[in-house]
């Protein structure tokens, strides 16, 4: 299972496995962020209705993160992005600092991966796309 990010102002998106948007909220909770809970779904994108809509960020049901918790999404990413370890002159990635227990988060696609995360969430609100329409 995965999990596709549509920005609801651009329609970009981003495409993250289960392991990997599980981690990057790990990280962003580690480095700050306190989770506000997603919005029920909206049933124009499948035109099905929860009832009883529990906030959970892990599921494929069009739920929406509000803009307020997308920015402080990206906040604690950046201030993790900021002590990722990166790579010396030979290419090798120095050691993680005392701070940085995760060691999950290094190298360069790991990077590339947070800033992607942190640009869809600096554009505001975004919904995780429904698996089946």
């Amino acid at each position: 299972m995965g999990f596709t990010l549509v920005s609801l102002t651009t329609r970009d998106d981003i495409h993250l496995n289960i392991w990997a948007w599980s981690s990057v909220l790990r990280l962003a909770r580690r480095y700050g962020w306190e989770s506000m809970g997603t919005e029920m779904p909206m049933r124009e994108l499948c035109g099905t209705c929860v009832d009883d809509w529990n906030g959970t960020y892990f599921s494929n049901d069009g739920q929406t993160i509000l803009s307020a918790d997308a920015q402080a999404i990206a906040h604690a990413l950046e201030l993790a992005l900021a002590e990722m370890p990166k790579a010396n002159k030979q290419g090798e990635l120095q050691p993680p600092s005392a701070s940085e227990t995760d060691s999950a988060f290094c190298g360069p696609e790991w990077e590339e991966l947070i800033k992607t995360v942190i640009d869809i969430c600096r554009k505001g609100a975004f919904y995780i796309q429904p698996l089946v329409c």
